[in-house]
């Protein structure tokens, strides 16, 4: 009866060899059903395209030379012996920001608190805007109003000779304003000039 048992036993449990079997069949199944079909259709598909791509590569020619230089440019400062000598500017420039960036934070924070205990924090009160009231909107007509009340305006606070002139003339009294190269300046400066050449 030991025999017997020792016979199910070995073959409830398959050995190392069968298992090495057993993988190698579904790893063979799994290559030739699955990865061999897809790659002989990518290798057909790159086949049938190599025409097209050698066509672009063609075209692109000038577009990839070009960027091939800007590259070459832009990578030179990494192929020299700048880097070794930017490297220390680079390291004290570096910490100086650092250090910068520490002070600030630090006295951001000192300011704050010494602000909060000595109640320097609290806002004053803002005016009070209505937000319910709008603000006038003006129209041309209101506008041309205002405009011609000032003109009136203007125009009683001058001498009546004055505006009596300006009525007349259709010119604003404001237009009448002398500059320094309007005659009567000139004049003016004639006659000092020569009470200076009498002296």
């Amino acid at each position: 009866m030991a025999d017997i048992e020792e016979d199910t036993g070995a073959a409830s449990l398959p050995n190392a060899s069968s298992l090495h079997q057993y993988f190698a069949l579904i790893g063979s199944l799994f290559y030739y059903t699955l990865i061999l079909p897809i790659y002989k259709l990518l290798q057909l598909l790159v086949y049938l395209l190599s025409p097209l791509f050698y066509a672009v590569q063609f075209l692109l020619l000038p577009v990839t030379y070009l960027l091939g230089f800007v590259l070459n440019i832009l990578g030179f400062p990494f192929r020299l012996e700048v880097r070794t000598k930017i490297e220390t500017i680079y390291t004290y420039v570096g910490l100086a920001v650092l250090l910068g960036l520490i002070a600030a934070i630090s006295l951001h924070a000192i300011v704050a608190m010494l602000s909060s205990v000595l109640g320097w924090d609290t806002p004053s009160s803002p005016p009070s805007y209505d937000t319910n009231q709008k603000p006038a909107l003006r129209s041309a007509a209101s506008h041309r109003a205002s405009r011609r009340r000032k003109h009136q305006d203007s125009l009683e606070d001058m001498d009546s000779s004055d505006a009596a002139n300006a009525v007349r003339t259709n010119t604003s009294p404001k237009s009448k304003r002398t500059t320094f190269f309007s005659p009567p300046v000139f004049k003016e400066l004639d006659s000092e000039l020569l009470e200076l050449n009498s002296t």
